[in-house]
């Protein structure tokens, strides 16, 4: 396709001898070259651009389409733990993981929970349904998830407590999670099992963002923004005081 930038001229010799060919560069020929390529490329950008935005746009449409249609799903309802259970809800603003050391094995850490699991029985059978099949195939991981570049950026005073993972369908409780009382433990677990639920445009259409824009904090993200406000319910279906979670709520309007 593309041409030689040089050209070659007939040089006739002081006898008459003709036909003896020398290359003669010119700048005009190698200039004409280089514009041609240059066109070329960026034709081929643009081609490939408008392709790529057309491509995208389809796929938000079609992804909007099925959040609008389909979405997540029924959701379970979150049940108030009965104001006459004064045990349980005085059990809830307890930590009976406090003592847990930072080597207890994975079922340590599981019987840890008890107190947590029959909490969340009460406020939501379906969500502890799926944490105990989650626990039976072996899907929950104690520590911090491996994948730190695909996690949102957080201020450096906040801690990790949970974090779900579609890619593994993993459930990943960091060690801070042991920190906190029974029940914020059953409201860490209602949050992420919220961000199981997320369908998958949703949360591709969360990452394009993020690759668009940067590294963009949880605290500007729709999908967290759902996952705080279903765990709101299982606060006050503790009863449970929510001055953590309340200023969140209240700077993204939706308390």
């Amino acid at each position: 396709m593309f041409r030689n930038s040089f050209r070659f001229t007939p040089i006739t010799s002081a006898a008459g001898n003709a036909g003896h060919l020398t290359p003669a560069y010119g700048w005009q020929g190698s200039s004409a070259g280089f514009l041609r390529r240059l066109l070329f490329v960026t034709r081929m950008l643009l081609m490939f651009s408008g392709r790529l935005a057309l491509m995208l746009v389809l796929f938000i449409g079609l992804g909007t389409v099925y959040n609008e249609t389909v979405g997540d799903g029924a959701l379970p309802r979150i049940h108030k733990v009965p104001a006459l259970a004064v045990k349980l809800r005085r059990g809830a603003l307890v930590n009976t993981s406090v003592l847990l050391p930072d080597s207890a094995s994975a079922e340590a850490r599981w019987a840890a929970m008890a107190t947590s699991r029959k909490l969340l029985g009460i406020v939501s059978p379906e969500i502890a349904q799926w944490l105990e099949r989650l626990h039976a195939e072996g899907r929950i991981a104690y520590g911090a998830p491996p994948d730190t570049l695909l996690m949102y950026d957080r201020p450096v005073d906040t801690s990790l407590l949970g974090a779900y993972r579609h890619l593994n369908g993993k459930l990943y409780l960091g060690q801070d999670f042991w920190g906190i009382s029974d029940g914020e433990k059953v409201c860490v677990l209602v949050h992420e099992y919220r961000h199981s639920r997320q369908n998958l445009p949703k949360q591709i259409a969360i990452q394009l963002a993020r690759l668009l824009v940067g590294k963009a904090s949880e605290y500007a993200s729709p999908i967290e923004d759902e996952a705080f406000a279903y765990e709101h319910r299982a606060y006050q279906a503790l009863g449970l005081p929510d001055d953590l979670i309340q200023p969140y709520l209240q700077a993204r309007s939706l308390d």
